[in-house]
């Protein structure tokens, strides 16, 4: 499914194709890489975003 993505180090909302099935609640997520960047990703409770993304490794 093509899901609104929201990147706060970026400050970008982006289109991305995620596992519909995975990351659908805020305690689960799932990675998801872009430009060789391993993120993690979970369900936002932002109404302009599906998903919010954090770089693995980064607190």
């Amino acid at each position: 499914m093509i899901a609104r993505i929201w990147f706060p180090d970026r400050q970008i909302l982006e289109d991305h194709d995620v596992n519909g099935d995975a990351a659908t609640s805020i305690d689960h997520v799932e990675r998801l890489i872009v430009d060789g960047v391993t993120y993690v990703i979970n369900k936002s409770d932002d109404p302009g975003a599906d998903y919010i993304a954090r770089q693995l490794g980064t607190a």
